[in-house]
């Protein structure tokens, strides 16, 4: 009798295999996100968080509201603190940041990513600031309450601070804020956007349209009453220890 193939066979295991190659990553696939999970790295729309700010914001512009909730949710705790920053309250904070979310939903669909989505949102939470501090300097109105302590004194002014006497001291830090948020608006608003949000001057010209000299001027004495606020207070090192960093810039 001739021996021939069993096609049938053949064709049985190949369908074996396949099935046993298919529960492999099926098996695989739900490790992957079943990690995720765990991590809390997926989202209620089904988008993990790996993606970058421009998947978001592309997937935002056709209308996706679970992209622009993960933007909210990446970006909601740096936007209350530049607006608690301007402002010197948590309730207001709070309020100007839900503003500024609100504006870049509407305004979503003009981004053209000349800048990176951070910036351009850092841009919409200065101009919701400004706003509302022009209104109030309209009016006359400059509340100061009990602002939190800053994470960092060393971002307020470059390395300027003694690490001992102010940097661990709660109440100093809590002065620093308060002499912060008692800054004209004017030099406010430069100091923010400078030392908190890093914008250049070039970009704070703009978006406070005036010029680069304008620009400099008010922070230079912006930082310079802030530091006579801090010095009166006693929580920071001597003159010749302050404004490092501004003299760095200035080289």
């Amino acid at each position: 009798m001739r021996a021939g193939f069993n096609f049938r066979k053949i064709d049985q295991l190949n369908k074996t295999r396949r099935m046993e190659y298919k529960v492999e990553f099926l098996r695989k696939l739900f490790l992957f996100f079943y990690v995720l999970t765990r991590e809390g790295l997926f989202l209620k729309g089904g988008l993990p968080v790996f993606l970058d700010d421009d998947i978001l914001v592309g997937k935002s512009k056709a209308g996706d509201m679970g992209a622009f909730e993960e933007l909210v949710r990446r970006y909601e705790k740096q936007v209350f603190t530049v607006a608690y920053r301007f402002m010197g309250n948590r309730e207001d904070a709070v309020e100007l940041a839900q503003e500024a979310f609100l504006r870049a939903f509407t305004a979503i669909k003009k981004f053209r990513g000349q800048s990176s989505f951070k910036t351009w949102l850092y841009h919409i939470v200065a101009n919701v600031c400004r706003d509302e501090l022009r209104k109030r300097q309209r009016c006359r109105e400059y509340p100061v309450e009990d602002p939190a302590p800053l994470n960092s004194l060393n971002q307020t002014i470059g390395n300027s601070f003694d690490p001992v006497k102010a940097y661990e001291d709660k109440e100093g830090q809590e002065y620093i804020q308060k002499a912060i948020t008692s800054l004209a608006p004017e030099y406010r608003m430069v100091l923010v956007m400078r030392e908190f949000q890093g914008f250049s001057y070039e970009e704070i010209a703009a978006q406070l349209d005036c010029s680069l000299g304008t620009v400099k001027s008010r922070l230079s004495r912006a930082r310079k009453l802030l530091r006579d606020k801090l010095l009166r207070s006693g929580n920071i090192a001597q003159p010749k220890a302050v404004y490092q960093s501004e003299r760095r810039e200035e080289r």
